[in-house]
């Protein structure tokens, strides 16, 4: 899976949002634009509450929020580095996310 997005976003500055463990892994290379330590902190609040089943619609806007901040940073594309994620971004209309799971599918389905 991060393979195919590494791939989908070649040759582009990204943005990443995903807990600190994920972000600290960089998984996606080593010039990843990530949110600052307040940023990861409400990244991780929301994925928290994902967990716990809190609904995605209302999460959303603060999701949304932290990729703006990285796009207002440079990023061309932002990931949503969590699969928790994965369940708000079809509620954040943004045409410079990328979901890794649907991306992934996608590639599979080719």
């Amino acid at each position: 899976m991060i393979e195919t997005v590494k791939k989908f976003v070649a040759g582009q500055k990204i943005g990443l949002v995903a807990t600190p463990t994920t972000i600290n892994t960089r998984l996606y290379g080593d010039n990843v634009i990530t949110p600052g330590e307040n940023g990861k902190r409400k990244v991780e609040e929301i994925i928290r509450q994902v967990i716990d089943g809190a609904p995605a619609e209302k999460l959303a806007p603060e999701l949304k929020i932290e990729i703006e901040k990285l796009k207002s940073r440079g990023a061309d594309k932002v990931i949503l580095g969590c699969s928790e994620l994965s369940i708000i971004g079809e509620f954040i209309n943004l045409d410079y996310t990328i979901d890794p799971v649907v991306l992934t599918v996608r590639e599979v389905l080719k």
